[in-house]
């Protein structure tokens, strides 16, 4: 999980929520002091080289100083991408306001940089107290290569005792730094700390049932976990078992039947075959599965397979990045890829075929379809190939691959098109990849359980058309992490129970969590939050678990330890969860509007939907995709009420079978109000969402809240960015078609924001400003309450006991004499 970590230090500008407020470049949001306090930054002019600073990473070598490209003084600090970055730390005074000022030039293709403010607890590790990231781009070719200066004054988040203040190129970039200053200034008037970044992951399940829930059949759930605590601190190659360092034999058999008591299982085949040592053979496993009934998976795709695709002939995606260190990149859909790892997983079936101990063949790591960097006049074959069979097959001719690092794409207004047709592409490929590698796979092991991937979904997620995916799978993984997600503000409270409910209700297959069970992106875990995770994706359907265990709870973090083993235990011998037997409500999925947001999606709107629902008003709903309907495998008359939580993009059979599940007497809310903009191919389909939501748009609306019907309930926008436009609930104005509609909110200069009409023998309700925010995880508001509402007011039944469901806490650690 490599690449989990990369993204982490470079990517995470895309999915980052800013934590403190901030202003646009060269304005000071407020007035600075006129004496502000002592310079907290030393040598922000770099006139003593880099004294103070920390050049990080592996190219930490092409950090340099430019004395020739100085803004003030003799020096600035130069920065060429690669895996590294500039930084230095500074203490805050509690309370305090600061003005954060230095000047940047870009060059290069992309001419991107960025700044990131990591803040620290007092004791704690970075990010422990919040993270920010600000994007340094120029406005247009000229002006970015000029001197330009960041300004602003801000508060640090309530707990943040010290900030480290980081620089980094992007991908062809260069960037200049200099001048850089931190001082103490007056508070400006109205500007607030922002919260605790991670005080939405301390809330805990209300009210908790466990046995009242469980039924009579035997649960079948099963837990492992990754190989970290199996070997020595620092010796390498802890996903998957193969070192070259090994724990003493005892310790390792201690370890190995305290795990296999407690029913969990580890991903350590094929390396802990090797016969290095007697616990590393078939025949050792075999006596633990006879023993304690438990399994181990299998690790099929990782570094080798990078390495044997290559020398099929792969096409290395990323050779300048290549040249600066970094692994290579190919497409997990090359056919030279794939054929390599046809003949790699044929062989490992017919080694472990017909072994009892053999738990599940596990695919490909969070398995991103990576484009060639570069224009696409220097892609390679592989390439090439790709970009005429997107543009023909999915593109109409018009909408051309993606090119992520090209300005000229960032600036094509037409991109979330284009997005689109190239995730339709890899959406096909990837599935007739997989499919042709299980097939593969059940020729060497015709009984196999094969897994094509993990699925990222740590702060959003690849939109493949899951429900087909699902098909070809024995078995779902996916890694919906709690503190990742929530580096945006509610994100992550309920990621795993919603990364368990998403999948179970698209795939309808075994689903299993990937559960964060260690510390990451700042936030140190409790024991206690592994129990909450853990539970919330078993509540939602998940039928297996595994930890991932990055720090080594064993040795490091015992008490989590303790809590994983009495997880195992409790979940592989509790009976089966009974689950709500049909639910009466469901959630769309339209993939082809998830397919234009990029390479990955947040996935914001889908999950509010999930915590308003679910996990407040305590219905029971279904994820339903567009696809789904389009083939004709789900049916919107199963469902009292729809929800539409974003839907830009729409298929004309989509549209009309939603208009028809209305005209038949079923509830439409409509929480986007960009809905049925276009359909896939990028043909305007407003006059859908006229006939359909009966309302028209008249452009956007500035306003922070909605007040609600006769109660005066007012409820806050939250800021949400959709297609790089940000603005609270994207609220915009409407123009209500229908005389007959009835006004169920309105903005506070009294224009309709929320309204309600009757077609045919059915409803719709529509929003103007988008509800399906994540912060309605965390901040107080009456939207839960809004949306218990109206599923009583339809019929759908809420407060189920489900949404109560907590595996119960360990017995209390044996007291020690002294």
């Amino acid at each position: 999980m490599q690449s989990r970590w990369i993204r982490f230090l470079e990517g995470v500008a895309r999915r980052a929520r800013l934590l403190a407020l901030v202003v646009a470049l060269g304005e000071a949001e407020g007035a600075a002091a006129d004496l502000p306090g002592p310079e907290k930054i030393a040598n922000g002019g770099f006139e003593q080289g880099f004294e103070g600073w920390t050049r990080w990473g592996n190219n930490a070598a092409l950090i340099t100083l430019d004395r020739q490209q100085a803004h003030g003084g003799a020096a600035a600090a130069r920065i060429s991408h690669g895996h590294n970055a500039l930084y230095v730390t500074s203490e805050f005074a509690p309370g305090e306001a600061y003005e954060l000022c230095f000047y940047y030039r870009l060059e290069g293709r992309g001419a991107a940089g960025q700044l990131s403010l990591g803040y620290l607890r007092a004791g704690g590790t970075l990010n422990s107290a919040g993270r920010e990231v600000v994007r340094l781009s120029g406005t247009d070719r000229a002006a970015v290569a000029d001197w330009r200066e960041y300004r602003r004054v801000f508060l640090p988040p309530v707990r943040a005792a010290s900030v480290q203040v980081a620089f980094s190129a992007g991908a062809g970039s260069v960037l200049w730094v200099d001048d850089l200053s931190l001082r103490a200034v007056a508070r400006p008037p109205g500007i607030e700390a922002p919260p605790d970044p991670w005080a939405g992951l301390e809330r805990r399940t209300e009210r908790p049932l466990f046995r009242e829930l469980l039924g009579d059949q035997a649960g079948g759930y099963t837990v492992t976990s990754w190989t970290h605590d199996l070997i020595p601190k620092g010796s390498g190659g802890g996903e998957t078992g193969e070192t070259a360092a090994l724990l003493p034999e005892p310790e390792l058999r201690a370890v190995l039947a305290e795990t296999g008591s407690s029913r969990l299982g580890f991903m350590n085949l094929p390396g802990w075959l090797d016969r290095r040592t007697p616990l590393r053979t078939a025949e050792f496993h075999r006596e633990q599965f006879a023993r304690y009934g438990v399994r181990y998976d299998v690790w099929t795709e990782g570094g080798a397979s990078i390495a044997a695709g290559i020398k099929q002939g792969a096409e290395v995606l990323n050779p300048s990045a290549r040249a600066l260190g970094r692994r290579p990149s190919v497409s997990w859909v090359d056919p030279a890829y794939v054929a390599a790892q046809e003949r790699a997983l044929r062989e490992l079936g017919r080694q472990l075929r017909g072994e009892p101990f053999v738990g599940v063949y596990y695919g490909k790591d969070e398995p991103i379809l990576h484009l060639p960097e570069g224009p696409q006049e220097r892609w390679g074959g592989y390439g090439r190939r790709m970009a005429r069979e997107v543009m023909q097959g999915f593109g109409g001719g018009r909408w051309r691959a993606p090119e992520p690092q090209e300005r000229e794409f960032l600036e094509d207004p037409a991109r979330a098109l284009r997005w689109l047709a190239y995730n339709r592409w890899a959406n096909e490929q990837f599935i007739q990849t997989r499919t042709r590698l299980g097939a593969a796979l059940r020729e060497g092991d015709p009984g196999a359980r094969y897994s094509p991937a993990n699925y990222w979904f740590m702060s959003g997620f690849v939109p493949y058309d899951y429900a087909r995916l699902g098909a070809i799978s024995d078995l779902v993984d996916l890694d919906p992490y709690a503190s990742s997600a929530e580096r945006s503000r509610g994100r992550g409270v309920y990621n795993h129970g919603f990364g368990a409910k998403f999948m179970a209700d698209l795939t309808e297959k075994p689903v299993r969590i990937v559960a964060q069970a260690f510390d990451y992106a700042g936030y140190a875990m409790t024991p206690d939050d592994l129990r909450e995770w853990v539970s919330q994706a078993l509540r939602c359907g998940a039928s297996a678990i595994t930890y991932y265990t990055l720090d080594r709870p064993r040795t490091t973090r015992p008490e989590r330890w303790r809590m994983m083993l009495h997880l195992a235990r409790t979940v592989g011998e509790m009976p089966r969860l009974q689950l709500p037997a049909r639910p009466d409500t469901a959630v769309l999925y339209t993939v082809y509007t998830h397919m234009s947001q990029g390479a990955d999606t947040t996935g914001d709107q889908l999950y509010a939907a999930h915590v308003l629902l679910g996990e407040r008003a305590g219905s029971w709903f279904k994820f339903v995709s567009d696809t789904q309907l389009e083939r004709g495998e789900r049916t919107l008359a199963d469902y009292k009420v729809v929800y539409l939580p974003l839907a830009r993009y729409i298929t004309a059979a989509t549209s009309r079978g939603l208009e028809e599940y209305v005209r038949a007497g079923g509830v439409l809310v409509c929480g986007d109000f960009g809905a049925f903009a276009a359909d896939p191919s990028g043909t305007d389909t407003t006059a859908v969402r006229e006939r359909l939501l009966g309302v028209r748009g008249t452009g956007r609306k500035e306003a922070r809240e909605m007040i609600w019907g006769t109660t005066g309930r007012k409820l806050p926008l939250f800021e949400m960015k959709l297609w790089e436009v940000s603005a609270p609930g994207l609220a915009a104005a409407m123009e209500v078609l229908d005389p007959a509609a009835t006004v169920l909110a309105t903005y506070p200069d009294g224009a309709p924001a929320a309204v309600e009409r009757t077609l045919g023998r059915g409803r719709v309700i529509t929003f103007a400003a988008n509800p399906f925010a994540p912060q309605v995880a965390v901040e107080a508001s009456d939207w839960p309450e809004v949306f218990r509402k109206l599923q009583q007011a339809r019929g759908c039944a809420v407060d189920l006991p489900i949404w109560r469901f907590l595996l119960p806490a360990p017995p209390e650690a044996p007291a020690v004499s002294p």
